[in-house]
């Protein structure tokens, strides 16, 4: 029996108690004998080894737009431990000289200390960004035909890709685990990259 079936028990049982108790069909109110249910253990998040991030980020070729494009996303996503909207939401202004990003939380914004490395591959992708014509987009991450993400989905899809390809066969016990569970499988969100962080 889990935890969760034990306290739904322990408390119709306390309320049978209680209930007798205000009916009079009890000299005694015998719900206060009975336990507090039990708080079940804090679950972890999934995360990703270290060795599973560094396959990850090998996977996209930096010798295309896409690649290197992906490839400062999960980067960016690994390093910070942003969300796949805030990723999508950020734009060239927000890449600061201090080695920082600004990103938009809620009403306000905070400010994220960056690695040097990841501020050369941000303003190499910056030069690089120019190629794809964008216009007066201010996006900061572009599709090769210059159009900015619509949502934070594509990042959910990007990470998913490269992780897929990375880890294979690693990952399928997720799936089936998940499929054992009769949960969906939510594939290899970009939150793992947060929790990994």
């Amino acid at each position: 029996m889990g935890l969760t079936t034990w306290n739904q028990e322990l408390c119709a049982v306390r309320a049978f108690y209680r209930w007798a108790y205000v009916m009079g069909c009890a000299a005694e109110d015998f719900s206060q004998l009975l336990p507090a249910g039990i708080k079940p253990p804090k679950r972890l998040p999934r995360y990703l080894t270290d060795d599973q991030v560094g396959l990850i980020l090998g996977q996209p070729d930096l010798g295309t737009f896409v690649g290197f494009r992906d490839h400062v996303i999960l980067r960016l996503a690994y390093e910070t431990g942003i969300t796949a909207s805030e990723i999508a939401a950020l734009e060239l202004g927000d890449v600061l000289v201090e080695l920082s990003i600004s990103v938009a939380a809620g009403s306000g914004r905070r400010v994220l200390p960056i690695s040097r490395e990841l501020t050369a591959l941000l303003d190499d992708w910056v030069q690089l960004r120019r190629t794809a014509k964008p216009g007066k987009s201010t996006a900061l991450f572009v599709t090769n035909r210059g159009k900015p993400f619509r949502s934070g989905r594509t990042i959910w899809d990007i990470v998913d890709r490269y992780a897929r390809r990375a880890l294979g066969l690693g990952r399928a016990f997720d799936r089936v685990r998940a499929c054992a569970r009769r949960k969906p499988w939510s594939g290899q969100y970009p939150h793992l990259l947060r929790a990994s962080f």
